[in-house]
């Protein structure tokens, strides 16, 4: 799920921009593949991107040849930024209502998980 924070007029404003599911063992490449594949048609330009929070997988996401290198290759002015701050806030104020349930389902559910060890064990061994 990529978010955007741009300054249409005067006012901020933060919305989902691209979501879409990328398989369980991904690499950066990969996420990155999937970004520009999206980047193209809405004529997005990655020259324009100046800052990034990322939240996930740090060997995938950091690592010499993972996606943050990727992408300051092809943004070299945006500055990386790791991110773990929950954004289901913003998320539910741009999802249209009949996700809405969905959605709060899904957090729920992570929350319980993440919440426990136990539960966060019992999962890994169940995955």
């Amino acid at each position: 799920m990529t978010f955007v924070t741009y300054v249409p007029d005067e006012d901020l404003k933060e919305e989902i921009l691209y979501c879409e599911w990328i398989e369980e063992y991904t690499e950066g490449e990969d996420v990155l593949q999937n970004l520009t594949e999206f980047f193209g048609p809405e004529g997005l330009d990655w020259r324009t991107l100046y800052g990034m929070c990322k939240d996930g997988d740090l060997a995938m996401l950091c690592s010499p040849s993972g996606f943050v290198t990727r992408v300051i290759q092809k943004a070299p002015n945006a500055i990386p930024l790791h991110y773990t701050m929950h954004m289901q806030a913003l998320a539910s104020k741009t999802l249209p209502s009949e996700l809405q349930d969905t959605f709060n389902t899904i957090i729920k559910t992570v929350n319980f998980i993440e919440g426990s060890a136990l539960n966060t064990s019992l999962l890994e061994k169940l995955c």
